[in-house]
């Protein structure tokens, strides 16, 4: 049997591997991005039949020419802090154009966002799990759903990124939620600057394990004082 990380795409083959993984402990970690065994799922591998291939294809060829169509059901006003957020995700977008200019002015508006935010009243770990996991089981699957409707690859790969990254997250917080701030002890915490992954260690990771960008891409986050 093959498994697979759901978060960076390593596979773990009982074949060429010492122990199978049904045998691996329970606190084993993936060996590139340190996701947990539970995030591994098995790799099926089916016969590929020619005529199934064209029928995806007339399929995708059928969503691609489908318009999107919105309703006001499908719109959300969004929060002060979610306006910062959008703002700096633009700000990025705009720097991988090398629109810098765009980028600089997309960087104020977030900050600006940011500095007039009203603190929150709730933000607990078990607040923040919540939210993820509404993000995980819920609003992933509606992206998913609408951007294959309308054939949008971009909009598609944004969401494969964001759903391993929140993934990531969710696991980060069920073992915050175990051990505590010993969690942290003798390791930083690194942020990918380009797709948001989270990696606990040391030292950031040679490649993110997400989007494939350099070491030099992660932030290093400051604990707080």
């Amino acid at each position: 049997m093959k498994y697979r990380c759901k978060i960076c795409g390593f596979v773990y083959d009982d074949a060429k591997e010492k122990v199978p993984f049904e045998k691996l402990p329970d606190d084993w970690v993936c060996p590139v991005c340190k996701a947990p065994k539970s995030m591994f799922e098995p790799v099926e591998e089916a016969n590929v039949n020619p005529k199934n291939v064209r029928e995806v294809k007339v399929q995708k060829a059928t969503s691609k020419a489908k318009k999107l169509e919105t309703s006001d059901d499908d719109l959300h006003k969004l929060s002060i802090s979610e306006f910062s957020a959008l703002c700096s995700n633009l700000a990025r977008g705009c720097e991988k154009q090398y629109k810098f200019e765009e980028m600089e002015l997309f960087n104020t508006l977030a900050k600006y966002f940011d500095q007039i935010s009203p603190a929150e009243e709730s933000a607990s770990v078990k607040d923040l799990s919540k939210l993820i996991d509404n993000d995980i089981n819920v609003g992933f699957k509606d992206i998913d759903k609408k951007a294959q409707a309308a054939g949008d690859r971009g909009a598609l790969r944004v969401k494969t990124w964001s759903e391993k990254v929140t993934n990531m997250l969710a696991s980060l917080l069920s073992q915050y939620e175990t051990m505590g701030e010993k969690m942290f002890d003798g390791v930083d915490v690194w942020v990918c600057s380009i797709c948001g992954f989270v990696y606990i260690g040391e030292k950031p990771p040679e490649i993110c394990p997400v989007c494939k960008v350099p070491s030099w891409k992660f932030e290093k986050i400051e604990g707080r004082a």
